[in-house]
């Protein structure tokens, strides 16, 4: 029996938020089930009207039409899930302490190699 995780990814590249959930249906050890958020505010709708917390958020740190990932790691800090990535195409060291800061439990860096296995 697979265990079942509650997971929020806010991603405003629909292909990448779909590429995203693909991989974690292959998953055999979780069971993934997936709600998706194109920005901050379908985010927060979500977590508004979703009865059960969520157990991972992943984050998208440039959300197109609004702040990104920080305005949703600040403004949404306690109603996000316990364990918080930022998944990011524009990683720097700057931006990932200050998601560290804000509550971040890890920062990935869509570039890299293998970064949809590491998530």
């Amino acid at each position: 029996m697979a265990w079942k995780v509650k997971t929020l990814i806010i991603e405003d590249d629909e292909r990448m938020r779909e590429e995203i959930q693909r991989a974690f249906e292959v998953d055999e050890e979780y069971e993934f089930e997936v709600r998706g958020a194109k920005n901050f505010e379908e985010a927060k709708e979500i977590l508004e009207n979703y009865k059960e917390r969520f157990d991972l958020t992943i984050i998208d740190w440039h959300l197109e039409r609004d702040e990104g990932g920080l305005k949703v790691l600040q403004d949404l800090k306690g109603n996000l899930a316990k364990i918080r990535i930022v998944y990011t195409a524009y990683a720097t060291i700057e931006n990932c302490v200050i998601a560290m800061r804000e509550g971040a439990n890890d920062y990935i860096d869509k570039n890299q190699n293998q970064a949809l296995e590491k998530l």
